[in-house]
């Protein structure tokens, strides 16, 4: 049986997902991404999370918004948690963040498509004059150069989890202590313009 007879005698139904489409299916035209002017303090902020639910990343949400709290004075966290790994926030959820963030952290890429998502939300919510940072593992440094290469923004930063962090964010508690302690500065530098 050739593999087009294969295919054919199922029943599944595949959706192709292109990652730089919006919520309502439109794919939102790329720009040379400047990045958005940074903060000059964490403290006060109110800060965008946007998850995708990858693997662990609840656990990394719930270290990283402690750590920012009690580091660094961050007041408020709008929690955005989308549908899938791979799509953008709803309409809703995108006007939660940019109609009253002052920064936002995408996470987690540690898969082809969620890590090219990962990106492109934190890319847009440049566009939109909110300074944002993607983390994503390092395995996934090819899928994350495509998107911002796709999107104008191939000088782009993004934040990379390294190993022996598996790729996947399914991390016990100490093993993402680990991680946040070693991306807590990247972040923050990405988020805080530097001083001199």
């Amino acid at each position: 049986m050739s593999s087009a007879q294969l295919l054919a005698s199922r029943d599944e139904v595949f959706e192709v997902v292109d990652p730089r489409t919006s919520e309502s299916g439109q794919k939102a035209t790329a720009r040379p991404t400047k990045d958005a002017p940074r903060l000059g303090t964490l403290a006060g902020a109110v800060i965008g999370l946007i998850d995708n639910g990858m693997g662990s990343s609840s656990l990394l949400k719930e270290a990283l918004v402690a750590r920012l709290k009690d580091d660094y004075g961050v007041t408020e966290i709008i929690d955005v948690r989308k549908t899938s790994v791979s799509v953008a926030p709803t309409k809703e959820d995108w006007a939660r963040i940019t109609d009253r963030a002052d920064a936002a952290i995408t996470i987690f890429g540690g898969c082809g498509s969620c890590s090219a998502r990962t990106v492109r939300d934190a890319i847009e919510l440049e566009w939109e004059n909110i300074p944002a940072v993607p983390i994503i593992h390092e395995a996934m440094a090819g899928s994350a150069a495509a998107m911002k290469r796709m999107s104008k923004a191939q000088d782009y930063q993004v934040v990379e989890v390294k190993y022996p962090a598996r790729p996947t964010a399914i991390w016990s508690a100490e093993e993402t202590a680990a991680v946040i302690d070693d991306l807590l500065p990247q972040i923050v530098g990405r988020l805080v313009r530097a001083r001199g």
